[in-house]
């Protein structure tokens, strides 16, 4: 390529011959500038083209590739106006619209989130307060992406929108705590710090049961590995920025703005997180002094509503996901409703199921105890 800049270069190539005496090539032979055979006819818009593909090295951003290459052709255009350039096909369109989708859906969940939050707490000030982790749980998400690496496409932003209802739920339990002992009579101050060391445990708990499942994705090779690593590292680290919040910036918001009012507004997680706060309260309405049934018939009215509150604000979350509007719905879109469904299932399992599985199994640890101690006191005798 480009080693003749004419054809009478080519003309006057040398060839040399068994005689050894050199002669250009044409005397041997007609050199000329045709035309090759036509095999192929492109048409665009019913008019002759020329067809050019454009492929992106395979490290290369889409997009961007994409914008320098519109850039080029608007140039292009502006010189050679006697030449129409059109775009046929361009994947950056598509990739485009499907992440502004995924965007608003994320946006659009979060606000219904929000929603729910003041319908069923009626409090403005502590919707603000949990509302407020919403985007500050979000914005550390994008640093900690930012950290590992790992850009904003449609399966990162799937990944968050999977996990924006999920985000208030850490900030929800705490303030439930903080509220708890505001209505003690502590102050704000003493609430605040009270009610995020008492339950920092319990909801460090039952945020790293939920990264538990999403964690191994990321050890897994192949072609699994490079669709949906994303996706896995995106909900993991927005989980564990919601966890700093709810631990830092929750209580900080509520020794400031934290109002009580008339009520106790009981506010526990989803899913495990429901488990983990339903068996904590109940072994602590034991510690007080109720026996074990009471505490269960006890804890069962109490949490009914905020379990159904936090189920709620995580299924309004994915809503906008699972109705599948917009490019790249239909791969978002399965994930989402099988997380809603599964989420309800696993709720109304958790409230049925749990306070027979805590009878059973404290009636085999009281057997297995008393066994123990027949047996030691046998020996002993």
């Amino acid at each position: 390529m480009g080693e003749f800049r004419s054809i009478d270069e080519i003309k006057e190539m040398p060839l040399t011959l068994p005689t050894g005496s050199i002669i250009p090539l044409k005397e041997v032979a007609e050199v000329e500038l045709t035309h090759g055979d036509i095999n192929t006819i492109s048409r665009v818009n019913g008019k002759n083209s020329i067809n050019v593909a454009i492929q992106k090295q395979s490290l290369s951003n889409t997009v961007q590739v994409a914008n320098l290459i519109h850039a080029e052709i608007e140039d292009l255009q502006r010189e050679y106006t006697q030449i129409e350039i059109n775009t046929v096909l361009d994947q950056s369109t598509f990739i485009t619209q499907a992440i502004d989708n995924v965007f608003k859906n994320a946006v659009f969940g979060a606000l219904l989130a929000i929603a729910i939050l003041h319908l069923f707490l009626r409090n403005i000030r502590t919707t603000l307060i949990i509302g407020t982790s919403i985007p500050i749980s979000v914005i550390a998400t994008f640093i900690l992406l930012y950290f590992n690496n790992i850009t904003l496409n449609l399966m990162t932003l799937g990944g968050l929108a999977l996990g924006i209802g999920m985000l208030v739920d850490n900030a929800i339990v705490v303030l439930e705590d903080i509220y708890r002992f505001r209505t003690e009579g502590y102050s704000r101050k003493e609430a605040a710090i009270k009610g995020a060391s008492e339950v920092g445990v319990t909801v460090t708990a039952s945020t790293l049961t939920t990264i538990a499942v999403f964690v191994p994705i990321t050890f897994v090779g192949g072609i699994t590995s490079t669709i949906f690593r994303e996706l896995a590292m995106t909900v993991t680290l927005s989980l564990l920025a919601s966890l700093l919040v709810s631990l830092t910036l929750i209580p900080m918001l509520s020794s400031k703005i934290l109002k009580v009012t008339i009520g106790i507004i009981m506010l526990a997680g989803i899913v495990v997180n429901n488990v983990i706060v339903l068996v904590d309260y109940i072994n602590t309405l034991r510690i007080e002094g109720k026996d074990r049934n009471a505490a269960i018939t006890t804890t069962g009215p109490i949490r009914l509503r905020p379990i159904m509150m936090t189920t709620s604000t995580t299924d309004l979350g994915l809503l906008p996901v699972a109705i599948g509007i917009g490019e790249g719905a239909e791969i978002q879109s399965p994930m989402a409703t099988v997380v809603i469904g599964a989420l309800l299932l696993s709720t109304l399992l958790t409230l049925v199921l749990i306070p027979v599985v805590y009878t059973l199994t404290d009636d085999f640890a009281t057997a297995a105890k008393n066994k123990f101690t027949r047996t030691k006191e046998e020996a002993t005798s």
